[in-house]
């Protein structure tokens, strides 16, 4: 173990956890979300205008980046993720989703509806 923290950081790598999640593209993590919410690859096709292959590469990004080997593993987790207390994340192109959200939370700011009642 400790030869292997010592190889991280003589190659630069940091010893400190990363989190994949925070890798996702938002489109990623908007397909990921669905998931884990229960919705078909044609729902999320039909609710984010995308081509079916389009959704499985994303699928198939978060499942590489997350390190999984099958799809059933990475959609066990999506659901363990998306019920998480503060997992309820709104992403641009998702129902009632105004902003887009990345994996720690933090609004990006993009999406938000301007106040025109001036």
């Amino acid at each position: 173990m400790a030869s292997q923290i010592l190889n991280k950081v003589a190659r630069g790598e940091s010893s400190e956890p990363s989190f994949p999640i925070e890798e996702f593209t938002d489109r990623e993590l908007a397909v990921f979300q669905m998931l884990g919410e229960g919705c078909s690859i044609e729902e999320i096709q039909d609710r984010l205008n995308l081509a079916r292959k389009t959704v499985e590469t994303y699928r198939r990004r978060a499942k590489e980046k997350l390190g999984f080997d099958s799809v059933s593993k990475l959609l066990q987790f999506a659901v363990q993720w998306a019920s998480a207390p503060g997992a309820g994340k709104k992403v641009s192109g998702m129902p009632d989703g105004d902003a887009e959200v990345s994996a720690d939370g933090k609004a990006s700011g993009e999406g938000e509806k301007e106040n025109t009642d001036e």
